[in-house]
């Protein structure tokens, strides 16, 4: 039977009391990663997520032309259209496939709706006018085909409506679940790259490109599963991840490449009479629980000062697949010629001043090396 190395990341930061002891076991059994804190079993991530299971009642196309839009297969008048500005609001029980291309400078695709639904991009290259490109308030379960060359851009600055949230170029209050044999590529310089308040799941053979210079790459606030595909990402902004998850990071499969180049985000710390600065560095995957590559590739270079590769709360779990983790960044608190290490492969991604450098990763899974605590020269 498959070992699990399992790195419980108890604590990385120096203290008064000394730098706390990485923890290394083994156990003949992976955990399970799979459940999403989510009330409704329709919206946990599992078997839902396949799209072939799912009949939809309507398909609406939106073909974008410069400053217009065109809509056909509307008959409920649940669309509006201002210039290139596309509004969904489906107060139905209809569970619709939106069908996008064409292509804007300054034009948008929002929708609120309480079902379920289906964005196939076929072909949709589109950037925000004030924010988003894509911006989904539903927060119900969006499938997201991707088909032929797609791009979406956001906005420098977002005007985002009073009460809502706009968090990325293409953003979801709800899942987003990728599939398809085409491409997308996003470039975002206002905000993250691809934000999911939910979880972010990525099932076909799709090549998706995520660029941010201003958030992360790919963010899904309650987890992030890659079972497939290609992602290639990239985050530059200080303290910011190629991916990012409050949950688990789970990789199944596909071909995922990373490449974060952010310093480190410094701030004042006040406790009683002593005040510290506390820095938080890049990493290329950030994962608040549990982070488990079963199989695939993941591959990380970090170049940003402070930076990790992979920075964990709670387990990393390695069953399968080859994870590689290149950090060729300065420590925190030195200055960002200085040469040695950063942050390392492995570990939170906050840490004092004073902290160690931790040597960078690289392994085939399930073999693993345990990063060292040595102060780099």
């Amino acid at each position: 039977m498959k070992r699990v190395l399992i790195f419980s990341l108890l604590a990385f930061a120096i203290s008064c009391a000394g730098c706390s002891k990485d923890r290394i076991s083994t156990t003949e059994e992976p955990v399970d990663t799979s459940a999403v804190d989510n009330d409704e079993p329709e919206e946990q991530l599992g078997d839902n997520d396949d799209i072939s299971s799912v009949s939809f009642d309507r398909t609406i196309n939106i073909v974008w032309s410069g400053s217009a839009a065109s809509v056909d297969g509307d008959e409920g008048g649940l669309v509006s259209v201002s210039g290139a500005a596309v509004t969904v609001n489906n107060t139905t029980q209809e569970v619709i496939r939106y069908c996008l291309s064409g292509e804007s400078a300054a034009g948008s695709f929002k929708l609120y709706s309480s079902r379920k639904q289906a964005i196939v991009l076929q072909g949709l290259k589109l950037t925000g006018a004030s924010g988003a490109a894509i911006n989904n308030q539903s927060k119900k379960r969006t499938f997201v085909v991707v088909e032929g060359e797609n791009s979406l851009a956001d906005a420098a600055t977002y005007s985002t409506a009073e009460g809502e949230d706009e968090k990325a170029a293409f953003f979801s209050e709800g899942q987003l679940v990728f599939s398809g044999t085409g491409s997308l590529s996003v470039t975002a310089t206002g905000k993250a790259g691809i934000t999911s308040d939910d979880y972010l799941r990525f099932m076909g053979s799709q090549s998706i490109t995520a660029n941010s210079t201003a958030g992360h790459a790919l963010r899904g606030k309650d987890a992030v599963r890659i079972d497939d595909g290609t992602l290639t990402l990239g985050a530059t902004a200080a303290g910011k991840k190629g991916i990012s998850s409050d949950g688990a990071v789970t990789i199944n499969g596909g071909a995922t490449v990373i490449t974060v180049s952010g310093g480190t985000v410094a701030e004042q710390v006040t406790s009683g009479s002593s005040t510290t600065t506390e820095y938080t560095g890049s990493a290329g995957v950030k994962a608040d629980s549990t982070f488990v590559m079963n199989a695939g590739t993941l591959s990380i270079t970090n170049s940003g000062q402070g930076g990790k590769g992979i920075s964990g709360d709670m387990q990393g779990i390695f069953a399968g697949g080859t994870v590689s983790v290149k950090v060729t960044c300065s420590n925190y608190g030195s200055s960002a010629t200085k040469a040695g290490p950063g942050g390392g492969g492995w570990g939170p991604s906050s840490s004092t001043a004073t902290s160690p450098s931790a040597a960078a990763a690289s392994q085939s899974a399930p073999q693993a090396t345990r990063p060292s605590n040595r102060r780099a020269s």
